[in-house]
């Protein structure tokens, strides 16, 4: 069996995000620094995007786009191309998100090889197949 290092998209930059962008969207301020302070040095600070980058990416490509927080899932998926020899990015089967990701041509943006897997909770052997044909080429 091949190894890889599989990194995951870290849930803790996942939800500041969308709370920053929610928060600029409000009355109140909030300082995030010592938040940034705690993620930054986490184990997990070789795979956090700053925020700016993320948000710069995402206002370039999806300025006038919000819900599922796909602005995040979006520039996250261009960023992590900076530091993966690929970038598989899962969601949702039946989800706008998805959708919008296509219209934009995000494959097109991405300097990696990307695969995109849409399921709802039915992993089954077209995905299964899917995966293990890009892996195969991703190593060649």
């Amino acid at each position: 069996a091949e190894e890889y290092n599989i990194i995951r998209a870290p849930l803790s930059e996942y939800l500041l995000f969308l709370w920053m962008e929610n928060s600029l969207m409000s009355k109140d301020s909030f300082d995030f620094t010592p938040l940034l302070k705690i993620l930054s040095a986490s184990e997990l600070s070789k795979y956090l995007t700053p925020f700016e980058k993320l948000k710069s990416i995402a206002n370039k490509h999806l300025s006038h786009v919000n819900g599922g927080n796909i602005r995040y899932r979006f520039a996250k998926i261009i960023a992590a191309c900076e530091f993966s020899d690929a970038v598989i990015a899962t969601g949702p089967r039946y989800e706008n998100g998805q959708m919008i990701m296509d219209m934009r041509n995000i494959t097109q943006l991405t300097e990696k090889p990307l695969l995109q897997l849409a399921f709802d909770g039915d992993w089954d052997r077209e995905a299964e197949e899917r995966l293990e044909a890009f892996l195969y080429y991703v190593d060649k």
